[in-house]
């Protein structure tokens, strides 16, 4: 809608299509994106997220009525689009995610966890790093460092939407919920947490999309056992 992209009637028709070029609405005028904004502008307000869920809404609206559904005027499309973006901001709020790393030191024989606590719009609201003893494999460290992030959460209340963590393994094991796999009593920690914060799952990420959680878990090499 932005850069006036949209196949509405009067573009196809400005790309050589031979069709009608005539508003889905009325009937009468063309059919452009400059006055499909016009045409909701007065309902939608002046706020940048209204007018984009409004030009979203415009659309939908259009196609619908290419489908056979009547026609809605301004003010009826202008009250559906504010209240599907109040309803979507107020399902963001206070929700938090997670993202996670562990790192292996053999010589020491010690495990470093990083944790990132984000909010929805992406502001760090808290880093950790911690680190625990013993030699673990690389799946148990991943599932370790899983499990004391949503305990971390959990035990000062974030409601957390979504769980990162860049070891594809550790994530399918997760979503396995074997009971016969080696780390099964981790993995059921897990998902108890999981319940706690009402999150529903822990999602793959690149690991250059985990790095800062990567370096926090490997910064506890050389410091105290948690650093905040």
């Amino acid at each position: 809608m932005y850069h006036d992209a949209l196949p509405s009637p009067t573009n196809l028709v400005r790309r050589g299509v031979p069709i009608l070029n005539t508003c889905q609405r009325c009937s009468v005028m063309e059919e452009s994106s400059a006055r499909s904004c016009a045409f909701l502008l007065p309902s939608c307000g002046k706020k940048s997220g209204n007018m984009l869920v409004s030009t979203w809404c415009i659309w939908n609206d259009r196609n619908g009525v290419l489908h056979g559904n009547g026609v809605r005027d301004a003010s009826n499309i202008g009250h559906f689009a504010t209240t599907f973006l109040a309803e979507f901001q107020g399902c963001k709020l206070d929700r938090m995610i997670n993202s996670t790393d562990a790192a292996l030191n053999n010589n020491l024989q010690i495990v470093g966890t990083g944790r990132v606590v984000r909010d929805h719009d992406g502001v760090v609201v808290a880093c950790l790093a911690a680190m625990k003893s013993g030699l673990v494999s690389v799946e148990v460290a991943e599932l370790l460092a899983i499990q004391e992030t949503l305990r971390f959460s959990a035990a000062n209340g974030w409601t957390i939407s979504r769980m990162e963590s860049d070891s594809l393994r550790a994530v399918q094991a997760i979503a396995s919920r074997s009971p016969l796999a080696p780390s099964a009593n981790i993995i059921s920690n897990i998902i108890r947490l999981f319940s706690q914060v009402n999150c529903g799952s822990c999602h793959f990420v690149p690991h250059l999309r985990n790095r800062v959680a990567h370096l926090l878990a490997k910064v506890v090499y050389n410091s105290s056992r948690y650093m905040f």
